[in-house]
């Protein structure tokens, strides 16, 4: 697929090289429409092709064209810049499908949705005249005799925020609790190495997710608050290849002994079998048995299980550093379906508030969250999305890849 979009796109680019006609290609059958004009003098230019002749990147098929074949561009002075291309034939057996142009500011959002049985929608929102993709979102939802689901991505890429959301209905055979299971998290992001970072001595900046338990707006942004209530502690956290999964956790209140161990300040990370959305609570049950549980201390890095048997033991270290700020490093095991959660006390007496990066409902694999490699925020030139600058980390948004060189299609 990817290898067919890449030929219609040089395709096009050859042709939108002709210089007699850049926009519809030199026929006489096309219609140009400017749906946008920046202040630079950009022109946003909707192209529509009347005639049912096979186009670089609408071939003929069996099924006949629901609408118009068209492409979208960006008319910068001479450079014309393909955006997104339309070959509609219903997008899938049902033939109910449709794509979506809408501009906001400047701002373009592109929707599509189709399929039959199980049935998707994507949407994106596009900056203008930078190209910049700066929101994504992916739905998809099935009804039958496997039952029934509804998955939901929604990713804000300024700011390394991806919110995942999976409904399940109550399982088909009788499920024992009878009810519907929903997981909400915040995917945790991943990197490889990161030239000369020390995670001693340097800061996960804004290269992290960030976890408060105020699950702000659509996108749950702050992670969530899975117990107590009010304001207190907070986290960032960042998997690194090499280094592991380092959290810093600033707490206004340390409490590092409590009258019992849970009642101190502490990490909890929970890990577990992924779950499949067609699993039937046999299944479910199977992977809550082999759920694991582990305590980590911020002071000294001490670990201990508090559930489970773990095949592989984890590893942790922690420094204390200024402002009440502790970081801490642990050598994850090949996993990455896990919740990190931290255990705030005020006086040592209980577990006064519980922060997540997922709604997690105690026991049960299926409310873990995962982590995610952010290669495809790649910037040009090293290839690093997050670079050492200072004593910090910093997510290079900014010098991301315009969204046209980027798009690897639906």
């Amino acid at each position: 697929m990817r290898a067919l979009w890449w030929s219609a796109l040089l395709c096009c680019a050859s042709l939108l090289a002709a210089p007699a006609d850049p926009v519809c290609l030199g026929r006489t059958d096309c219609t140009s429409t400017v749906l946008w004009r920046g202040r630079g003098g950009e022109q946003l230019i909707h192209a529509e092709f009347s005639a049912p002749k096979p186009l670089p990147w609408c071939e003929e098929t069996e099924q006949s064209l629901k609408a118009p074949p068209a492409h979208l561009l960006l008319r910068a002075g001479r450079r014309v810049s393909v955006i997104e291309t339309f070959c509609n034939t219903g997008h899938g057996a049902s033939g109910i499908g449709e794509d979506g142009i809408e501009i906001v500011g400047d701002r373009l959002v592109l929707t599509r949705n189709g399929g039959a049985g199980d049935r998707w929608a994507t949407g994106r929102t596009i900056s203008l005249p930078q190209l910049r993709l700066l929101l994504s979102a992916h739905t998809s939802a099935w009804a039958g005799s496997e039952g029934e689901w509804m998955d939901e991505i929604h990713r804000d890429h300024r700011r390394l925020l991806l919110f995942d959301q999976r409904t399940v209905a109550a399982d088909a055979a009788g499920a024992p609790d009878g009810e519907a299971k929903t997981r909400r998290a915040l995917t945790v992001p991943r990197v490889g190495r990161i030239a000369a970072y020390d995670w001693r001595r340097h800061g996960l900046g804004n290269c992290a997710l960030h976890i408060d338990g105020s699950a702000r707006g659509d996108l749950a942004a702050g992670g969530f608050r899975i117990h107590g209530a009010g304001k207190g502690a907070e986290f960032r956290l960042l998997q690194l290849g090499d280094v592991g999964l380092v959290v810093e956790i600033r707490d206004p209140h340390w409490v590092r002994q409590g009258t019992e161990p849970l009642y101190a300040d502490h990490l909890e990370l929970w890990f577990g079998p992924k779950v499949s959305r067609y699993d039937r609570e046999a299944g479910y049950q199977a992977a809550d048995r082999a759920l694991v549980q582990w305590s980590i201390s911020p002071f000294d890095g001490s670990v201990a299980v508090l559930r489970g048997k773990p095949v592989t033991p984890i590893k942790a270290e922690a420094v204390a550093l200024a402002d009440g700020v502790r970081r801490v490093r642990i050598e994850l095991p090949d996993e990455t379906h896990f919740t990190l959660v931290y255990s705030d006390s005020e006086r040592g007496r209980r577990q006064d508030r519980l922060i997540a990066t997922s709604e997690l409902v105690f026991g049960r694999a299926y409310s873990l969250g995962h982590s995610e490699s952010i290669d495809v925020y790649r910037p040009q030139g090293d290839g690093e999305a997050c670079v050492l600058v200072g004593d910090r980390l910093r997510y290079r948004f900014e010098a991301g890849v315009p969204f046209e060189l980027w798009r690897t299609g639906d």
